[in-house]
């Protein structure tokens, strides 16, 4: 039962993605200075591999039970990719599981928006990670309402040779707005659903491979496919709107430190 303490400089941060004990509001120098007064010598963890392997797989495991179908997908990339070849997870719902649940096996072949949340960025960004290594296989993972963003890119990646595999999850909507809005705001929904072009034939009119999935357990002999082609591949995947990792049931006691 490991109480989570959060300190920021922003109170309404405090609990915004996670559950927390205890939100501390405060310059994170001050805050931390005046924990190490309180907690001297108990800086070195105690904590044996035998509890550190318990605790890994009670995560792993509470993370497949909520979102099963996106762990499946992770695996199945990080089964086809080598441990240098790079995903760039947009954000999208696998996307954001993908944080908590696709193995990174070395630096700089996990390039992520972080917090910053850039909708749309992870074609674009593909396409400069393939052209900066171009000796490496470059997986995208988008939604079809950011790859919307920059859809013409795909002209582009023809053009310059830049073999990107996109793997597009299709679900009509902007995912995360429309589940707030089913869920949070009494199913007013309002500017989250959209009308989608066919999307691998898209891709075929631009000189690219197109390939249209009927759901998410193909993807395995899909991406290997797409991954042996001398050119960028659009694998178009059917999703339901699914519910994102983040979100918290009730904000906790924030406390002013002194400065």
């Amino acid at each position: 039962n490991q109480k989570i303490i959060q300190i920021d400089v922003d109170e309404e941060e405090i609990g915004r993605n996670a559950e927390v004990h205890l939100g501390i509001a405060s310059d994170a120098r001050v805050a931390l200075k005046a924990l190490l007064e309180e907690l001297p010598g108990r800086g070195k963890s105690t904590w044996q591999a035998k509890e550190m392997a318990e605790i890994k797989k009670k995560a792993i495991d509470e993370i497949e039970e909520a979102a099963p179908l996106q762990v499946s997908v992770l695996r199945t990339i990080r089964k086809e990719l080598k441990d240098d070849d790079i995903l760039v997870p947009g954000i999208t719902n696998t996307g954001y599981w993908s944080y908590l649940a696709y193995p990174v096996l070395q630096p700089r072949t996990y390039l992520t928006s972080s917090y910053s949340g850039n909708l749309g960025y992870g074609f674009p960004t593909a396409l400069g990670a393939k052209a900066g290594n171009p000796q490496k296989q470059v997986v995208v993972l988008t939604g079809d309402g950011g790859f919307m963003y920059a859809l013409p890119e795909l002209a582009t990646a023809v053009q310059e040779k830049l073999n990107v595999v996109v793997l597009l999850f299709v679900d009509g909507a902007f995912g995360a707005s429309l589940h707030d809005q089913q869920n949070r705001f009494k199913g007013r929904v309002i500017g989250t659903r959209f009308h989608n072009p066919d999307f691998a034939r898209m891709a075929e009119t631009f000189g690219a491979r197109g390939i249209k999935l009927s759901g998410p357990d193909e993807l395995g002999e899909a991406l290997r496919s797409a991954l042996s082609e001398e050119k960028p591949a659009v694998i178009e995947i059917p999703v339901p709107t699914l519910p994102a990792p983040f979100g918290v049931k009730s904000k906790p006691s924030v406390s002013r430190a002194a400065d």
